[in-house]
């Protein structure tokens, strides 16, 4: 029996793949002729690319907190100390962050996990723009200046725009049945296969 968290997140995850789902096939009503994808060069390439930028990411940092020697431990630290350091041990906390990461990683490698990675890296990034929040004197300098740490949280909005590309195209090549079934005509005819863009 799956615990209540988890059926929580399968059905944030399955109502999400809905609304993109109808998000595209909407556009796609609304446009006399499919987007002609063979005008991007290479992109097959493009998002395998992608995909091993994520897991360079996720991997090497989360490799690092595992051993020890990440340069975010202290951030990570002071922020386990304003939050959950009466339920969790940071001794616990860091190195179970960076196995997280490192299977992020590894998932984005494998386009059948996609959905499964999408979801994990959501949580994940949640987490790290807590310091935002929690960590003022750490990540703003003033109101609509970062420091340094600041700006390296901001800059997990590229990362974002990354996993959300790659599901987009994940899910219009795999969309599960119920969704499969109320595909319009126009959905099955692009220009390229969106297969061949996944596998």
């Amino acid at each position: 029996m799956l615990e209540p968290t988890s059926v929580s997140l399968s059905t944030f995850v399955l109502r999400f793949d809905d609304k993109i789902i109808d998000i595209i096939q909407n556009d796609m009503k609304a446009k006399s002729q499919a987007f002609d994808l063979k005008s991007v060069p290479h992109l097959e390439k493009i998002l395998w690319f992608s995909r091993f930028s994520l897991f360079v990411v996720f991997f090497w940092f989360g490799f690092l907190k595992i051993i020890h020697i990440s340069p975010a431990e202290s951030l990570i630290t002071h922020l386990h100390h304003q939050t959950i350091a009466n339920w969790v041990s940071i001794s616990f906390f860091v190195p179970f962050l960076g196995f997280v990461e490192c299977v992020i990683g590894l998932l984005w490698l494998f386009p059948k996990f996609t959905r499964l990675a999408f979801a994990l890296f959501g949580l994940q990034m949640i987490t790290t723009f807590l310091p935002l929040i929690y960590l003022p004197a750490d990540t703003w300098q003033d109101s609509f200046t970062l420091t340094l740490t600041g700006q390296y949280i901001v800059k997990n909005l590229v990362l974002i725009a990354t996993a959300l590309i790659l599901y987009v195209f994940h899910i219009a090549a795999y969309p599960r049945a119920s969704q499969q079934s109320t595909r319009p005509s126009t959905w099955q005819l692009p220009l390229i296969d969106f297969r061949k863009l996944t596998m």
